[in-house]
């Protein structure tokens, strides 16, 4: 009996082991899921760095900039020489016969522009202030200016001329020692501010009030009550100017570098006749 009962055991043990094993895998199977998904969740997930870069794509950037660097060298290389082609085709001008109307359409286009700005800055400050009356560019403003520079530039041509002739600070016959050369400038700055500049004032007075259709007698009458006033704001404004351009600046050039320094006095300029006091008897309406 004892034999058989061993017998027995020994046989459900051998018929129950496979499915013994097949549970322990089953259950191993199931933990190892767990695990790995219980730290997929909990655990962060740590991105890979990036492969370090190949040695070889480095340099693949360096071009691109230098290129950059290279093209804006181009460009103001090229803008430089473009430059340097007009400046001496205007001084190719300047020696021409063609000189006179050089310098006209050069004051001309100036005073032109010098009174564009100044009625922009007008109707800006208008609209900022909330005072602005409507009132549009004014085109016959403008043409005003722009006449009075051709004028004011072909006068300044002769008178250039005539005074470096008279007192030469630069080329062939200009003085060689320093005193000569800051006696005949300061002549010349004398000159200008005895002799061109007030009967520049009057004449500036009297063209823009003829022009704007005031009769003879009030564009003097005009002329006489303003005419202080603009010859003590062009002294004050323009003397060092004038001192730099007769001592520093060729006669050939001198009619452009007074024409530069009037682009900023005639804006001022042009705010100062806008801003003048009213109508003179003539110009009020009748009754």
């Amino acid at each position: 009996r004892l034999r058989r009962r061993r017998h027995v055991l020994l046989a459900r043990r051998a018929e129950a082991l496979p499915r013994m094993a097949v549970l322990a895998l089953t259950s191993a199977a199931i933990a190892a899921g767990a695990a790995s998904a219980f730290c997929g969740a909990s655990a962060p997930v740590v991105a890979a760095p990036p492969p370090p870069a190949s040695p070889e794509l480095a340099p693949a950037r360096r071009p691109r900039r230098a290129g950059t660097a290279t093209a804006a060298v181009g460009a103001a290389g090229a803008l430089q020489e473009a430059a340097l082609h007009l400046w001496e085709g205007y001084e190719g001008l300047l020696a021409s016969p063609q000189a006179l109307l050089v310098d006209t359409a050069t004051g001309s286009s100036i005073n032109a522009l010098s009174d564009s700005i100044a009625q922009a800055s007008e109707m800006s400050w208008r609209n900022n202030e909330g005072t602005g009356s409507g009132r549009d560019f004014d085109q016959a403003r403008v043409a005003r200016y722009a006449a009075f520079g051709a004028v004011d530039a072909t006068a300044g041509h002769f008178w250039f001329i005539a005074l470096d002739d008279w007192l030469p600070t630069s080329g062939p016959g200009a003085a060689d020692s320093s005193w000569s050369m800051f006696a005949g400038t300061a002549l010349k700055v004398l000159a200008d501010l005895a002799i061109y500049t007030p009967v520049w004032c009057a004449l500036f007075l009297l063209a823009m009030a003829l022009m704007q259709g005031r009769v003879l007698g009030d564009a003097v009458a005009e002329m006489r009550r303003d005419f202080w006033e603009l010859l003590r704001g062009k002294y004050g404004f323009s003397l060092p100017f004038v001192a730099f351009i007769y001592g520093a600046v060729p006669a050939r050039f001198q009619v452009a570098g007074f024409s530069l320094l009037a682009l900023v006095f005639t804006i001022i300029l042009s705010l100062w006749v806008s801003a003048r006091p009213g109508t003179l008897p003539s110009e009020e309406a009748p009754t």
